[in-house]
């Protein structure tokens, strides 16, 4: 008889104690689709903000004494295309990982972009 109240109370107890388990993983439900929905929110905000600074125009400014214009985006010294000039100022076309692609008075061509400083320019 005594094992018989052991179980029902064991039963109980576990019944109970999965009764909570649930209820702390339907709260947890709700906070991740809670975060999903702010996730969702601040996506749409990046691409509204990529879409606006996609129009504006970027211009850069020659950080060393000298920078190659190149016309590939990779290190050869055939690749050169001219030397830009310390402070001189460039049209930045497209950025392409380590690289930009610039327009230097009529000549295009890739810089290294650490070698750039970047400004929005005015339209």
């Amino acid at each position: 008889m005594s094992t018989n109240i052991e179980i029902k109370k064991a039963f109980k107890e576990v019944n109970n104690q999965l009764k909570k388990q649930n209820k702390i993983n339907k709260d947890l439900f709700n906070e991740i689709e809670e975060v999903k929905a702010d996730i969702d929110k601040i996506k749409k905000e990046i691409k509204k903000i990529k879409k606006q600074n996609k129009k504006k125009k970027l211009k850069g400014y020659v950080l060393p004494f000298e920078l190659n214009l190149r016309r590939h985006p990779y290190k050869t010294p055939s690749n050169v295309i001219k030397r830009l000039k310390q402070g001189e100022e460039v049209e930045v076309l497209k950025d392409i990982g380590s690289w930009y692609k610039v327009k230097a008075g009529k000549d295009e061509g890739y810089v290294y972009k650490n070698y750039l400083k970047i400004e929005v320019a005015e339209n």
